[in-house]
């Protein structure tokens, strides 16, 4: 049975076979007195060796200089504002002209690696994450790029540099604009509120809670923290509630921001968060193709992947390297021709790391898709609980009267390629759960025929092959295996 476009949420990609600044400027001390500086064209990021410049017998050694981390945007036009009476101009982005350089060195005293920061126009910027991996933007105003920036952020941010956002004393303008340059910078992928469950909130402090002050009155909630992923990795961070202020150390009652303790928290998460992730993003700037021009015969075995309104594409070369794996495993041609029709799809796959929904129609079709003889495999991406209980909730809507149900041991999707008596976690689920050793997947079995499989532990970053800090996973090799298995099991069954 043909039912063209009957899942609209499955990728059909077959992947195998104003308040004015002038107001707040006085409020946020006054304009930053030092010079741009270019980034040296030797300085590095570790693990990369730092620079070294060779010294003369002569010379006294001189240790080298920090790398530098962050470039701190110089943008917008001059400004005047008043200040006891008197009146003065400056650029906008520097009303906190000591943020930055604040938080490394706090930094550095706390995770113990020096790191530096520069201030420099965005025409000035190579936009090479390996010479600098954060690009930080702050101010009142709304801010713009064009064309050929975003075209140049956007690259940048893909090859694996991080983007900084922050709307000093919660500007409106600023947040507004800036929402709106993401939008076009990534037009599919929108800027979403980081879940509490994200490691950003837990990589270093734990910051479940944060005292915010809004003008002169302090109030408690949740951190509240925008990102836009590549891949498993928050890549774009944006905060809607002044972090600035609290790095350069000012209490004043203007505006929506973090406490000066909590800012600091945050900020200090922000940078541990992009220095474990950077390798991640270097490496994930390196897309896997395995295409094929023309179907190879009947063989051809063809696996769909569902698009749903979270995050859907977390682990964008997992699948291509299973699908290589399973390849030469079964000798099965891959191939990766655009199919229109759900039912061509013997297999379906979906990951994710937050919270999503299927439209009424969509849950309805994939049902009778799964009734029908089709097989789904999910796992959530990094064992992120918001996944977790988003794909709960959908197997409910799916099956009122199921139940997802732990597979024994024995199941014959631990043997029918290879044998899987024990598996191998990710460092975070060791220590979290000290000696567990066994195969844990759940599913929901149909008039004998095991329909779905679902594993709260990550598979898709083992796929991967590349670090992915933070993660509730099955270790690389062991997740190739159980993909290989349910592939064969579908093909079986």
């Amino acid at each position: 049975m043909k039912t063209k476009h009957i899942i609209s949420g499955v990728l059909l990609v077959v992947l195998l076979a104003v308040t004015t600044a002038a107001a707040y400027a006085t409020s946020c001390g006054p304009p930053a007195k030092a010079n741009p500086q270019h980034i040296k064209g030797g300085e590095s990021f570790p693990p990369l060796p730092l620079p070294v410049t060779p010294l003369r017998r002569t010379e006294k050694k001189r240790p080298p200089s920090p790398p530098v981390l962050v470039v701190k945007v110089r943008w917008g036009a001059m400004l005047k504002g008043e200040k006891d009476g008197k009146p003065y101009f400056y650029e906008d982005w520097t009303t906190d002209p000591n943020d930055i350089k604040n938080l490394l060195k706090t930094t550095t005293t706390i995770l113990g690696i020096p790191y530096t920061s520069r201030e420099m126009k965005l025409a000035e910027f190579d936009f090479d994450p390996t010479q600098t991996p954060i690009l930080y933007f702050t101010g009142h105003e709304a801010i713009s790029f064009t064309d050929e920036e975003r075209a140049k952020l956007r690259a940048y941010v893909v090859q694996g540099g991080t983007i900084w956002g922050d709307a000093c004393c919660g500007s409106d303008d600023f947040t507004t604009a800036f929402r709106n340059e993401m939008r076009q910078v990534f037009p599919t992928q929108p800027l979403r509120i980081l879940p509490v469950d994200h490691p950003i909130y837990s990589i270093y402090y734990t910051v479940a809670q944060a005292r915010y002050k809004i003008d002169a009155k302090i109030s408690t909630d949740v951190p509240k923290l925008e990102g836009i992923s590549v891949g498993c990795r928050a890549a774009v961070i944006f905060s809607p509630y002044d972090l600035s202020c609290g790095w350069d150390n000012h209490t004043h009652d203007t505006g929506t921001r973090y406490d000066v303790a909590d800012a600091t928290h945050l900020g200090i998460n922000m940078t541990a968060y992009a220095l474990a992730y950077y390798k991640t993003g270097l490496m994930l700037s390196h897309r896997v193709e395995y295409a094929k021009a023309e179907p190879t015969g009947d063989n051809d075995f063809f696996i769909g992947k569902i698009v749903h309104d979270g995050d859907w594409d977390t682990d964008p070369n997992g699948l291509q390297n299973l699908m290589l794996a399973a390849d030469r495993a079964t000798k099965v041609k891959v191939n990766f021709q655009e199919q229109p029709d759900l039912f061509d799809f013997p297999f379906l796959y979906m990951s994710g790391h937050d919270n999503f929904t299927l439209a009424d129609e969509e849950i309805a079709a994939l049902r009778k898709y799964l009734e029908n003889g089709g097989f789904l495999l999910a796992d959530a991406c990094c064992g992120r609980p918001g996944f977790d209980l988003s794909f709960r909730k959908l197997v409910a809507q799916l099956f009122p009267d199921g139940k997802l149900e732990r597979l024994p041991d024995d199941h014959e999707i631990f043997k029918v390629y290879a044998a899987i008596n024990t598996v191998q976690y990710t460092p975070l689920v060791q220590a979290e759960k000290p000696g567990f050793a066994s195969p844990y997947l759940e599913g929901i079995t149909i008039d004998g025929r095991l329909v779905l499989v679902y594993s709260k532990y990550d598979l898709g970053n083992g796929w991967e092959q590349i670090p992915h800090p933070h993660t509730r996973g099955v270790a690389s090799s062991d997740a190739f295996k159980i993909g290989i298995n349910a592939i064969i099991y579908t093909m079986t069954h």
